[in-house]
């Protein structure tokens, strides 16, 4: 191996060249990251300093004072400075000293490291410092030298400048994202390489074909007919596989560790991934050799487009046999749910793979994903590179949470640090790492690097080609070459020439006519499909011998040549504005095409460059360039995706996330190059150079002239550009400029998403109407039109001229509605028109609303929106669903009170459709809110309608609620009868709200209403009125009813009472009503305590003068009679009335007891059933028995993505807020998401404590005998990890058996449906209400919880005979929190 320097590179101004190394300039330097031109003041410190010194210090004998001052400083402690300093500055200068004293060590060592001449010397300096103890001060100077803001925005630049110096320190580097490159000094190169200047200006490096390497001793190739049987079809064609696949075979078809192959372009990776393919089938084979394809998924990123169309048909081909489907999921080509349940491989490119795992709501693509293939993973170093660390690193820790296996396989180029990527992919390197050197080429590549410093551009690099030697040149650059040299190409036999002229007049494109005929083509994006296939033929049979082509031949068309040129490695990229170098993969995948193995024994590859980037290039391609991590540039974005996804919930969280990334793989290898060093760097001399265009400002002062709104900013400033072509993509303005071109691709295809992101900041925070003009300029850019251009320019059918005579005549949009289509003809002056306006007019989204609103409470109002569509459905146009907002407005148009998003469906266009929501409301009255629906698609589509509050009546002013005494606690001897105190062994005093309302209840026969929320006793105080009926009950019996609001609180009132008043208690007989009249009879003459529900009691006491046992009935006891304003509140209201008017008729006493939670009109619903001032209890919501609440909001718009990313935070809560073993409740909305989150909480539990299921409390053996007799396998394997969970589908048995185990402590956690929060009497120490939404299926759409709901679940967050408080979290979307 041979050492090859490429010359002295040209030094960047400011800088001398010494030594062959490249030092500051005297006076050129500067204290870290203060730049040569700081004048920001970002460094106040230095500023401050700089300043006093200068004015203080700098006279006639400045230097000998400051070498004094300096002498001084570090010298003694403070007195003795401070005595020294006076000394020399004098008392007049008092300030400066006391600035100096100050701040002395930092003046001394900056200075020192001012002086610094190179970075060896400055490390010097600062281990000094650590030496000396000012750790403090370098930390800072690390930390503080450039700003946050500044120090993302100047990344590059940084890595740049510490690449020069690299550069000619004789460091390593490499090339990061294009145009930021390290390559070494000394370029490694093959024996026999040779560097010669050709010409003035012009060096050449040539690089001989490397000899193949020969076999070793045991090395064999793998024949097809050794494979298994099965595995054959998959290489039909094939006879044996190749070196580089034959040394893998092991390993990738009978292993399945994970795998990085790095070898040269050509040698058949995608072989290798077909043989890890067939290894996930075998694994998923049946006994019978059939495949089970709903078992697995297998996922193949390639990079690029056409890539994945090619992979796509390369493996159906092979793999139909097997009835493998494999689709393309790309930007271009989209799944349906029932194509991806078809669909075992999935070939997609790094950015759709990426967007669809950040998606947490559907895992379909995810769960079964077993097998993931990344194709040219050494795209690391591109600028698409932090993508692909992003989608491994989130495969890595997928594979952590639910311990799931999901096999990694790279295939790459070779490249020198492929241990670090293999250590990425989590590779074993003695099993899986693979690397193959150019020697293992099929055919041999011999190359010659051109570098020129001429500004001559027209030099080119030609050779008459030998016969049968074909050349392909991939062009960059214009060029025209004379057509007297265009002969030199052509083939001698008359044949060709023949077959050129015949073919010549079947050519379109001109330029292409005049070439062809000499052996001369040209390929490019620009010529038709007809003439580019015509080029591509010609050229594979050996007709046309050169071939000028742009990178179109480099991707997806296989035409070899012997020859590939490279002129010109520069491609403009519009996302930077400037021309950066082409991509590696790129220039391998040119450079691949040389050598045609059937007839050359070796190709040629020639690369023409700038003799800057010759170096580069050398580098790339003989294996000297380190693959870098391009993550840091994206670093916040990423990281931002993983929180949205609820993956990283804190600091901890990130920085476990981060180990995943090769970018913590190559900073410990390299830290410098990733910004720990990069804030001494100064700006690159050459980059505004490279950056400016001419052409580009010439062609934004014309735009200026024609764009609708005027530009203030000044060309220079970049923010008049983006204005400019934002204006004129709008306008649908044309221009010429190729700059300007792409720019323009890359803003358009930003703004719409930034301008979106805007307009829901604006919704968040609530502004109105900044969220009205971000919304319409969303869809102005979506549109391309602007909004005060009328509304039918966003169909399709209408020509220009008509549109702009509708415009000319100032009618207002409302007023087209009432014209007939006959009377749009004549607006127009074209007849025929006005059929085909009027029908689009109607299209056009239209709603009509009525609104009906009521006062809750004084600050608290109902909206009942009834939104009525108003225009013609059709499919063409509207698709099947049309999206709005709806926002609710304060007086001023101001502010947003309340905002929701709605989907208008196709299927309900002929339906009203009622919303219900709440708004704030303030004293004094506003005049009106406005209520405005506005399309999320069609700019003018509005309806606004004002809501006047002129006749609005708020609810009276409450007098207070009652006041919790502070009693001492009632003994449970109150009762003064020890039969009564013996139900209640398991306490010896009643609580707070149970003393207070005792006197009333247990020692009187007056109406009550008791209002508490869930949770404080209430039940205990409906048996004080039992036990009092009991008492004063004659011998023929008492008859109590009990009115349950639901089923299943009924069923648990009923297990209850029938246990603690029954033979073993009072020897009472409690009974529960079916519904069936004749049954209900027998049993209400035969109970004497009845649990019923409202719909049972009000069948059976319709008819009750003619059924005495009705009339016998003394006590009324109802239960949840706030529930009384829901659905069912009027059979409630019903029953109620009737028992009162029964009791009022017959003249017999019946006492009414309500139980209810805390009530803001108290005194009706006590008034109502009777009840006095003093017999009624409406303690206020803070005598709750869960004093600590949390409310964390989730801001995902997408309900079953919004759900899934709770699971975490719910996971987090548990571990938080339940230590010790403590239980905890989960209620989430349905039995899907009760298995799904069962599922993920042990999922997340084994992740963390490694396997070990920290929410069983007890062990294996203990609960063993309760798991024989669940009848559910996934309640059975969640009970096993101590999480168990309950809905409506369980049988009775696995219910109880859970309950037992929660009850007794055998598991930590229970996850329950929302609609067993009433009919299931478990407790625990915290309760997480996950989602405060549920499907309703009757008007089709996602509603909240019904209040008293959640109060029931908050309240069964209080275990009082064991915990002194109780908690509860509530995660809801972030748009509830301040109605929460």
């Amino acid at each position: 191996m041979g050492t090859w320097g490429l010359g002295t590179m040209p030094p960047a101004p400011g800088f001398r060249v010494q030594d062959q190394r490249i030092l500051p300039r005297p006076g050129s330097q500067h204290l870290p990251g203060s730049g040569p031109r700081d004048k920001t003041g970002r460094n106040s410190f230095r500023g401050r300093f700089r300043k006093l010194l200068i004015s203080k210090l700098m006279q006639s004998s400045a230097r000998s004072l400051l070498r004094r001052v300096l002498g001084i400083l570090p010298q003694g402690n403070d007195t003795d400075v401070e005595n020294k300093l006076v000394q020399c500055l004098d008392y007049k200068n008092f300030d400066l000293i006391k600035f100096l004293l100050l701040n002395r060590f930092k003046i001394f060592w900056c200075t020192r490291l001012a002086r610094a001449e190179d970075m060896d010397e400055r490390k010097r300096i600062e281990e000094e410092m650590l030496h000396v103890g000012l750790a403090s001060i370098v930390d800072k100077l690390h930390s503080t030298r450039v700003g946050a803001k500044e120090r993302q925005q100047n990344l590059e630049r940084g890595i740049r400048e510490e690449a020069r110096k690299l550069k000619n320190s004789g460091g390593d580097g490499t090339r990061l994202g294009g145009d930021i490159h390290l390559e070494p000094k000394n370029c490694l190169l093959p024996d026999g390489s040779s560097r010669f200047h050709s010409r003035k200006g012009v060096e050449e490096v040539h690089v001989p074909a490397l000899k193949p390497k020969p076999f070793g001793a045991n090395e064999k190739l793998v024949k097809i007919c050794d494979m298994p049987e099965w595995a054959r079809p998959a290489f039909k064609g094939m006879t044996q596989l190749n070196r580089v696949q034959s040394k893998l075979y092991e390993a990738a078809f009978q292993k399945a560790d994970n795998i990085l192959l790095c070898a040269p372009t050509g040698e058949g990776k995608t072989n290798v991934a077909v043989l890890t393919i067939l290894q996930q089938l075998a694994l998923n084979m049946n006994e019978d050799g059939s495949i089970n394809h709903n078992a697995y998924k297998i996922v193949y990123v390639a990079p690029m487009k056409a890539l994945v169309a090619e992979v796509v048909g390369n493996l159906s081909s092979r793999l139909q046999e097997y009835g493998v489907m494999v689709r393309e999921l790309s930007g271009d080509q989209t799944l349906t749910r029932h194509q991806i349940e078809e669909t075992q491989i999935i070939v997609t490119t790094p950015e759709k793979w990426d967007i669809i795992t950040r998606k947490s709501g559907d895992r379909t693509y995810t769960e079964l994903v077993k097998l993931l293939i990344i194709d040219e993973i050494h795209l690391l170093h591109d600028n698409r590179g932090h993508v692909l660390e992003s989608i491994v690193a989130r495969t890595l820790r997928q594979m952590k949470t639910t311990t799931d296996h999901i096999r990694l396989v790279g295939l790459s180029a070779t490249l020198p640090n492929y241990e670090d990527v293999a250590k990425f992919l989590r590779v074993d390197f003695d099993k899986g790492l693979f690397h193959f050197d150019n020697s293992y080429r099929p055919v041999p590549l011999s190359q010659q690097y051109i570098g020129i410093t001429l500004e001559d551009t027209k030099f080119l690099y030609l050779s008459t080609p030998g016969r049968k030697q074909p050349r392909l040149l991939v062009l960059y650059e214009i060029i025209a070459l004379a057509n007297d040299t265009l002969g030199k190409f052509l083939k001698e036999d008359s044949a060709s020439r023949e077959i050129l002229h015949t073919h010549t007049d079947l050519v379109q494109s001109n330029h292409l006519k005049d070439l062809l005929p000499y052996g001369f083509a040209i390929h490019h994006a620009g010529l038709n499909r007809a003439d580019r296939q015509l080029v591509e033929d010609l050229f594979a049979d050996g007709h046309v011998q050169v071939l000028v082509s742009t990178a179109t031949l480099a991707w997806g068309v296989n035409l070899p040549a012997h020859t590939v040129i490279i002129k010109g490695t520069q491609i403009y990229d519009s996302e930077k504005g400037a021309w950066t170098e082409l991509s590696p993969l790129d220039v391998m995948q040119m450079l691949g095409r040389a050598g045609r193995p059937q007839y050359d024994s070796y190709g040629e590859g020639i690369i023409i460059t700038g003799h800057t980037e010759l170096r580069y290039y050398l580098s790339m391609m003989n294996q000297q360039f380190l693959i870098e991590s391009q993550f840091v540039s994206r670093l916040a974005d990423q990281l931002n995706a993983e929180i949205v996804l609820g993956t990283v919930q804190n600091a901890q969280e990130a920085c476990d996330w981060l180990g995943y990334t090769y970018l913590y793989i190559r900073m410990s290898k390299n830290p410098m190059l990733y910004g720990l060093e990069a804030n001494v760097l100064t700006r690159d001399p050459n980059l505004e150079e490279r950056r400016a265009d001419l052409d580009e400002k010439m062609e934004l002062v014309k735009l200026l002239e024609r764009v609708p709104i005027p530009v203030k900013e000044s060309l220079e400033d970049p923010s008049c550009k983006i204005i400019v072509l934002l204006q004129a993509y709008i306008s649908q303005l044309k221009f010429e400029g190729f700059s300007l071109t792409q720019d323009m691709v890359y803003i358009t295809q930003s703004a719409g998403r930034l301008v979106r992101a805007l307009f829901e900041v604006a919704l968040k925070r609530g502004w109105a109407q900044l969220a009205d003009k971000t919304l319409n300029l969303c869809k102005m850019v979506s549109k391309r039109m602007w909004s005060v251009q009328i509304p039918l320019r966003q169909f399709h059918g209408i020509t220009k001229d008509i549109l702009v005579k509708l415009e000319k005549k100032n009618l207002a949009w409302e007023r087209y509605y009432d014209l007939s289509s006959q009377e749009l003809g004549e607006l127009i002056k074209m007849p025929k028109m006005g059929r085909t306006l009027h029908k689009f007019i109607h299209q056009f989204p239209k709603l009509n609303l009525a609104a009906h609103v009521q006062p809750i409470t004084r600050t608290v109002l109902r909206v009942e929106l009834t939104i009525t569509p108003d225009f013609q459905w059709e499919d063409k146009v509207h698709g099947y669903v049309e999206p709005f907002w709806v926002l609710v407005e304060d007086n001023d148009g101001e502010h947003i009170l309340h905002h929701e998003y709605f989907l208008l469906k196709k299927q309900s266009i002929d339906e009203d459709h009622t919303l219900n929501f709440t708004v704030q409301i303030y004293e004094p009255l506003p005049p009106h809110y406005f209520i405005r629906v506005v399309s999320d698609r069609w700019l003018g589509s509005q309806t606004v309608l004002p809501v006047s509050f002129r006749y609005l009546i708020l609810p009276e002013k409450y007098p207070p609620l009652t006041e919790l005494l502070d009693l001492q606690p009632l003994p449970v001897t109150a009762l003064r009868n020890p039969l009564y105190e013996s139900l209640y062994q398991d306490f010896k005093q009643f609580n707070p709200v149970q003393t207070q309302v005792f006197n009333v209840l247990y020692n009187s026969d007056d109406n009550a209403l008791v209002a508490a929320l869930t949770g404080s006793g209430k039940t205990i105080c409906a048996e004080f009125v039992v036990l009092r009926n009991h008492q004063k009950a004659s011998e023929s019996g008492m008859h109590v009813v009990y009115i349950a609001p639901v089923e299943g609180l009924a069923k648990e009132r009923h297990t209850d009472w029938k246990k603690k008043f029954g033979p073993k208690g009072l020897n009472l007989l409690v009974v529960e009503l079916t519904g069936e009249t004749a049954t209900d009879l027998k049993l209400l003459d035969k109970g004497q305590i009845i649990i019923s529900t409202p719909e049972k009691w009000d069948a059976l006491s319709r008819r009750w003068k003619q059924r005495s046992h009705v009339q016998q009935v003394s006590l009324l006891i109802i239960d949840e009679l706030h529930l009384i304003g829901g659905q069912g509140g009027h059979t409630l209201e019903a029953i109620v009335s009737r028992m009162r008017c029964m009791a009022s008729e017959l003249e017999n006493k019946i006492r009414i007891v309500a139980l209810s939670s805390s009530l803001a009109n108290a005194n009706d619903l006590g008034g109502w059933i009777g009840a006095t001032s003093h017999c009624l209890f409406n303690f206020p919501p803070g005598v709750r028995p869960v004093p600590e609440i949390h409310i964390q909001g989730v801001d995902i718009a997408n309900y079953e993505a919004r759900m899934q990313a709770m699971t975490k935070p719910t996971y987090t809560a548990i571990v938080q807020h339940a230590k010790n073993g403590k239980p905890a409740l989960v209620y989430v909305p349905t039995r899907k998401h009760v298995q799904q989150t069962a599922q993920d909480l042990v999922n997340y539990s084994n992740a963390e404590s490694g396997g070990i299921t920290s929410f069983l409390l007890r062990s294996l053996n203990e609960i063993e005998p309760f798991l024989d007799k669940i009848s559910s396998d996934k309640l059975r394997d969640s009970l096993q990890h101590g999480v168990g969970f309950l809905h409506e589908e369980l049988t009775t048995d696995d219910q109880k058996i859970v309950s037992l185990l929660f009850e007794a402590e055998y598991i930590q956690s229970c996850v329950m449906s929302s609609s067993l929060c009433r009919g299931v009497p478990l407790s625990a120490h915290l309760v997480v209400v996950m989602g405060t939404q549920y499907f309703d299926g009757w008007e089709n759409f996602h509603t909240d919880y019904p209040v008293p709901d959640l109060l029931q679940m908050i309240g069964h967050a209080c275990r009082p005979k064991k915990d002194n408080s109780g908690k509860c979290v509530i995660l809801c979307h972030a748009s509830c929190i301040n109605i929460s």
